[in-house]
């Protein structure tokens, strides 16, 4: 874990760090030969199941199964075809996001070299939390998704905007992902009890810590906010973001002993 309140997310893993080699994924969950795949984690949570990282793998297609994890995508390089057990595809390209919810059917079909940026929630160890996500089916953000999204006049989990729009709401696991605009920020300083990953759709957000530092996001750009540190944000009016956010349960735990 890091000390940063936030963190600019780099398609190549941090300067000087790279990426990680994995073991090759299980046989008997492919239909092809094993991929080679490598990442790097800026969370690894075992105890909340919580993975934020960036991903690159080699061709391979996996067999329809119950995808086992909440994950959103933002895809940067390569494509991607999501087939579903009802016959729908969905497929993603370079630049596109999209979100599986846990227990989708679902399989993975990949046909050329894919990167990712990742942010994954599954059940933690001793916590099998219950919860329902709707729509309960790959949902490809923010061309396609946000024509049908739940509009919602409430605020995004400890993000400081005034309105925005829901895609993806798994309450029972505090998971959710949206796109939010309309800033009512100007200054202000949150502290999250959440894990967010923004990109940065339209405008421009500037983010300082509690020590001065401060760093400016354009259109394009994704940035890791880290639980329970004090950021400043700032941003133009023109500015929108689609952020995935997942509970801290650690802070929330320590919130209710300090009740």
């Amino acid at each position: 874990m890091t000390d940063q309140a936030f963190i600019k997310l780099n398609a190549y893993g941090p300067e000087g760090a790279g990426l990680t080699r994995r073991p090759p994924y299980l046989k008997e969950n492919l239909e092809t030969e094993p991929p080679v795949h490598s990442s790097h984690l800026y969370v690894n949570d075992e105890a909340q199941a919580i993975k934020i990282g960036v991903w690159e793998c080699t061709p391979h297609t996996s067999k329809m199964a119950a995808f086992p994890v909440n994950e959103f995508m933002i895809l940067l390089e390569g494509s991607v075809t999501m087939l579903e057990k009802d016959g729908k595809a969905t497929t993603i390209r370079a630049g596109e996001a999209f979100v599986v919810p846990k227990g989708a059917v679902c399989q993975w079909k990949q046909a050329e070299p894919v990167r990712k940026f990742f942010v994954i929630q599954g059940d933690a160890p001793d916590n099998a939390r219950q919860g329902v996500g709707q729509p309960h089916s790959v949902t490809k953000t923010p061309s396609t998704a946000v024509q049908g999204a739940e509009k919602s006049n409430g605020t995004a989990p400890d993000l400081p905007f005034r309105a925005g729009e829901t895609i993806y709401n798994d309450a029972g696991r505090g998971y959710l992902l949206g796109t939010w605009g309309s800033p009512a920020i100007d200054g202000r300083p949150v502290v999250s009890r959440f894990f967010q990953v923004l990109r940065v759709e339209a405008g421009v957000l500037t983010l300082a810590d509690e020590n001065g530092a401060t760093e400016r996001f354009v259109a394009g750009d994704s940035v890791l906010i880290m639980p329970d540190r004090s950021v400043t944000w700032s941003g133009s009016d023109d500015l929108r973001v689609l952020a995935c956010s997942v509970k801290n349960d650690k802070a929330v735990a320590l919130q209710g002993a300090a009740a």
